[in-house]
């Protein structure tokens, strides 16, 4: 395992947002899905601590990378006909415990179940099963934007 610190350069500092994902620390920045867990803390405006057992981001160098955010969703392009179902499990037990977070930035939620179970998600042509660990929203100042990722080139 080794850890790499990055820092990004944000739009607001000179550099095209595409350059930098909004938060490489979000879902697996790993480039190896599904045998790699990262753990990744903001330590300060646009710089990322990350740890990966194999790999980082490619080249272990940049923010650049195949599979970061924000990500564009071609509509022409997402249909697979050989998919297997998508499969949600403990989604509906009832909940123990919900904590939402007013985190500065964000609006972010937690849940616990009852019985302790995770909330899982596998299959769809996933690498593995996910755990939910927590929810949160993203906006922006103005009304038209917000949203990390886009279909078909809009947010």
């Amino acid at each position: 395992m080794r850890t790499v610190t990055i820092r990004c350069i944000h739009p607001e500092e000179g550099l095209p947002s595409n350059l930098c994902p909004k938060n490489p620390c979000a879902p697996n920045p790993c480039t190896k899905n599904g045998d790699t867990k990262a753990v990744c803390n903001v330590e300060d405006r646009g710089s990322y601590s990350c740890q990966c057992t194999k790999g980082f981001f490619d080249n272990g160098i940049t923010c650049i990378g195949k599979e970061q955010s924000p990500v564009n969703i071609d509509t022409s392009e997402v249909v697979d006909e050989n998919i297997q179902d998508l499969e949600l499990s403990n989604y509906d037990s009832p909940l123990r415990e919900l904590v939402v977070q007013n985190t500065g930035k964000t609006v972010q939620a937690t849940v616990k179940t009852k019985s302790g179970e995770k909330i899982t998600i596998s299959g769809a042509g996933l690498s593995g099963t996910y755990e939910f660990e927590q929810f949160h929203f993203h906006w922006d100042l103005d009304t038209m934007e917000g949203s990390e990722h886009t279909i078909d080139g809009v947010g």
